[in-house]
């Protein structure tokens, strides 16, 4: 009788597990800065899925994999772990899910101007996405701006211009 021994240092590791759906932009990062990082750091692959919030990570050394899962966790379970480009709510407890109808119309100002587009404050601190491909002339940080929703999809609304 021989044991046979395996050497885990030395196989292929792959691990699987889940996170709150939610969390994986957390793991992605601003333009996937975060997820680039625990790539490099871990020298590892990692593959997300979204809707399921299902993370696979496989790298060639275990320990290695197991470290990035660990780091991935420490992430996600943050408490306090906000979503890149999603301020708090005033009444951060709960965040209550903007409620539009495609055609709403409203007059916003200005809050940002960004490179594909600006953000127009809406109501209750919610702000939508008026698109560069939707703007006719240049807008400034302040300015009013009469706008109608035209898509919703979660948290992310996205204006057209009232003529």
């Amino acid at each position: 009788d021989k044991n046979i021994e395996i050497n885990e240092d030395v196989l292929p590791k792959l691990e699987l597990f889940n996170v709150d759906p939610s969390k994986i932009v957390d793991i992605i990062g601003q333009a996937g800065k975060t997820i680039k990082e625990i790539i490099e750091k871990f020298e590892v692959s990692i593959d997300l899925d979204r809707e399921k919030g299902e993370v696979k990570i496989a790298g060639g050394a275990k320990k290695n994999v197991d470290a990035a899962k660990d780091y991935i966790i420490s992430i996600t379970s943050k408490e306090n772990s906000r979503s890149f480009g999603k301020k708090p709510f005033k009444h951060d407890k709960e965040r209550v899910k903007p409620t539009f109808n495609i055609g709403d119309e409203f007059v916003g100002s200005v809050k940002s101007v960004v490179d594909f587009g600006v953000f127009i404050e809406l109501k209750d601190g919610v702000d939508g996405l008026l698109h560069i491909s939707k703007i006719k002339s240049p807008l400034n940080v302040g300015d009013q701006v009469k706008v109608c929703v035209s898509e919703q999809k979660g948290n992310k609304i996205s204006l057209s211009l009232v003529e």
